[in-house]
């Protein structure tokens, strides 16, 4: 029709951030001059990985999208957080942010990120474009007593830029072999000290750092379910990482005297929670969401997980997004390592006996390790055509309990 609005997406140039920006403030109900120079002085800041829906001109959706890297076992996947997702008022109701993430999905997928992530309001809006729930977590609010132990031998105080390598090492021991936990460089380190105001670790006598813990304080309304409305500060440890049990007691027995009569929460895995002293309050709940781009890149990534075993079999990928034939690849496994092809749907039957279907939620659930292939069989999360392809399936895509954690937030 002519006259009628032009939709139109893509990354915003350097002189649309402002405009950007007010439609992130106008969805957050954030004061968009205290906001401008948080926002311009992101170290991370890039116009290109700001993705906008214009009608003509107009930005009236956008979202912001991190790239990270992710550990999925010893295999580092390139993952695009999405963050920020926001329409202006008076177009909400239109399927514009649906759209929006629809054209992301395809762009991101030809810049060649794997994985998608993203920490969701509304689970079943994300859902109806291909994310799904992909990790779970539990909430800490108290420490076991402090315990009184022989910590002569360790030192506690502020962290300082020289520590930085130091705590990468050890953000690297505990991080290693588990699901979406982020690589760090350098730079995301003095992001994460910036961000963070308290950073103390643990020295050995001879000044060795040995443990650490990242914290920071959140203005907000605090109290037992149903909340009491009543406005506080509360302490969030974002990180804890020890490698000696004294710099572990050191950091906590620390933790407790500061805490004192003070509200604290600490995010994470029961496991690691409960190993550093750290009490779990009631059931893990559902956290991030996430979702397959490009599947043949993320089974190459993935197939250094592969060793060990000999099969061979075909994976096939149903989303709808990115076109109406399933993505079928061929997966073979020998002594010389894994080749990931793609392969020709009509061809699979009368080239191989074992085949694992399944749709875009399902398969992002399994690769990420929320889910174990096998299990996903059995609950039909995914489809084998045999027993075999189905203990194949738990063999490529163990259980691995996904967990990104609170300084890695998008």
């Amino acid at each position: 029709m002519i006259g009628s609005p032009e939709i139109r997406f893509g990354a915003v140039q350097a002189e649309e951030t402002d405009a950007f920006l007010e439609v992130m403030c106008e969805a957050f109900e954030m004061e968009f001059e205290a906001a401008k120079p948080i926002f311009h002085a992101d170290p991370y800041f890039d116009p290109r990985n700001k993705y906008a829906l214009k009608i003509d001109t107009k930005i009236v959706s956008c979202l912001t999208v991190v790239d990270r890297e992710c550990w999925i076992g010893g295999a580092l996947v390139r993952v695009a957080g999405i963050a920020g997702v926001s329409t202006r008022k008076e177009f909400r109701g239109q399927g514009l942010a649906g759209l929006l993430l629809a054209e992301t999905v395809r762009d991101l997928t030809a810049r060649g990120f794997h994985l998608s992530a993203l920490f969701p309001i509304l689970r079943d809006f994300y859902r109806r474009y291909g994310w799904e729930t992909a990790g779970n977590q539990v909430t800490a609010g108290t420490l076991e007593a402090p315990v009184a132990a022989d910590t002569s031998e360790v030192e506690v105080g502020p962290a300082t830029e020289a520590d930085t390598a130091a705590l990468a090492r050890l953000y690297n021991l505990a991080a290693r072999g588990r699901a979406m936990r982020c690589a760090r460089d350098g730079k995301r380190w003095r992001y994460l000290l910036n961000l963070a105001p308290h950073c103390w670790v643990a020295r050995s006598i001879g000044g060795a750092v040995e443990g650490y813990v990242l914290c920071d304080y959140q203005d907000r309304l605090i109290g037992p379910p149903p909340n009491t409305g009543v406005s506080g500060t509360i302490l969030r440890v974002l990180e804890f990482a020890c490698q000696t049990e004294a710099a572990r007691l050191a950091l906590r027995n620390l933790l407790a005297a500061k805490i004192g009569n003070a509200t604290f929460e600490f995010v994470g895995m029961t496991d690691e929670l409960s190993l550093n002293g750290f009490v779990p309050a009631g059931a893990p709940v559902e956290s991030f969401m996430a979702r397959i781009l490009d599947w043949q890149g993320l089974l190459t990534r993935l197939s250094v997980n592969w060793a060990g075993f000999d099969c061979d079999l075909s994976l096939a990928l149903i989303d709808p997004l990115l076109g109406t034939e399933p993505q079928v690849l061929a997966v073979r496994i020998d002594g010389n390592g894994a080749v990931v092809a793609r392969a020709i749907p009509t061809d699979i039957p009368l080239r191989i006996r074992n085949l694992i279907v399944g749709d875009i939620l399902g398969w992002s659930a399994v690769a990420v390790g929320h889910c174990s292939g096998n299990a996903a069989c059995e609950a039909g999360i995914l489809r084998a055509s045999s027993t075999q392809a189905a203990y194949l399936a738990g063999r490529l895509f163990p259980a691995r309990s996904p967990f990104i954690p609170t300084a890695d937030h998008f």
